[in-house]
């Protein structure tokens, strides 16, 4: 008798087990794809190679060839706004570049904003911009009740600067 109860308890613990995992494998794609999502004023691009790339470049002279600078970052819900502030009359696009979400709890995303300009002259005249980033459209693998927990970090490409947003949040760069 007591073998068999042994027997029937380690049968239930494994189906249990079993079906946890299949559920948790189907709620979260750990490992997407490589994609990118345009909008208006930047694509943004979930890649692991382009985050390595990014990092490995990160404040290179030769691709940071203007002043600009990430001067704050707000989170209202799963919607990301990075301010920053350009030359006046340069034409610059943005690429934002996520290498992965990290699924630990809270989740954590980091991404890097890089802005690109050809023959841009910094004239001494500065303006602001907001990228507003939906990250419900940007990371397509992810539900938006688990986007809301996720802690993202925001670094700057041409710069060592690195913002740290966890959850709802209103940061300005001097206050790092």
């Amino acid at each position: 008798m007591k073998n068999y109860i042994i027997s029937l308890t380690a049968i239930a613990l494994i189906v249990l087990l079993q079906n946890c995992d299949d559920a948790t494998n189907d709620a979260i794609n750990v490992n997407p794809e490589a994609y990118s999502v345009s909008a208006d004023d930047y694509t943004f691009h979930f890649n692991d190679e382009m985050y390595a790339e990014a990092n490995a470049r990160r404040a290179n002279s030769e691709e940071c060839n203007f002043d600009w600078s990430i001067e704050s970052v707000s989170r209202v819900g799963n919607v990301l706004t990075v301010q920053v502030d350009r030359p006046k009359d340069c034409g610059v696009t943005y690429e934002i570049i996520s290498g992965g979400v990290e699924f630990s709890y809270p989740p954590r995303a980091a991404i890097f904003v890089k802005a690109i300009s050809q023959g841009c002259d910094s004239n001494g005249e500065y303006i602001s911009e907001n990228l507003t980033i939906n990250m419900e459209e940007a990371y397509i693998h992810m539900s938006a009740s688990d986007l809301k927990e996720t802690l993202v970090n925001v670094r700057d490409f041409c710069s060592l600067n690195d913002i740290s947003c966890d959850g709802e949040c209103n940061v300005t760069v001097s206050d790092q």
